[in-house]
């Protein structure tokens, strides 16, 4: 459960080691930068609660209705070593509508680094990773599961581009 920043911390850091594993078995240390991590949360009031524990110690907080629920852009204070860089933004999600969404370390995203999506996706595959298409109205990332359970998501672009050309005009 997260209480504090502190607890937050712990649970990322914790949920990051499998994410690090695979970016060194899948020779990925050249070829992503990571971009954001990804919470979601089991109700509104634990949106609210965790929203607020960043109120006053992130750099911005950016929210956003996507899929009829909040979402929140946390530009972080300090960043969260990962082998491929820093996660410097939180992307924490309300409840979805149908409720059908658990609490907790949700995904890390990442970008690539080096090379097009094209010869990132390319790489994985040959690579032995099983990708999946998500395709969202906002958004189109290959995802892979890793054993624990923990999302992986290849994106194009880093969130915060993404938001700054999209969001605000």
């Amino acid at each position: 459960m997260v209480h504090n920043l502190n607890d937050f911390d712990f649970l990322v850091k914790k949920s990051l080691s499998s994410f690090n594993d695979f970016c060194s078995e899948k020779q990925l240390l050249n070829k992503i930068e990571a971009d954001h991590v990804g919470f979601k949360c089991e109700s509104k009031e634990s949106y609210e609660n965790k929203r607020g524990c960043f109120e006053f110690e992130s750099l911005y907080i950016f929210q956003s209705i996507i899929s009829n629920r909040r979402i929140s852009v946390i530009g972080l204070r300090h960043g969260i070593e990962t082998t491929v860089g820093y996660l410097n933004y939180l992307e924490l999600s309300d409840q979805k509508q149908d409720n059908s969404q658990k609490e907790g370390v949700d995904h890390v995203e990442v970008v690539p680094r080096g090379c097009t999506y094209e010869e990132l996706i390319t790489h994985l595959l040959k690579q032995g990773v099983t990708l999946k298409e998500n395709i969202k109205p906002h958004h189109t990332t290959y995802d892979t599961i890793l054993p624990s359970g923990f999302v992986i998501k290849f994106s194009r672009e880093k969130l915060v581009d993404k938001i700054k050309r999209d969001e605000i005009k």
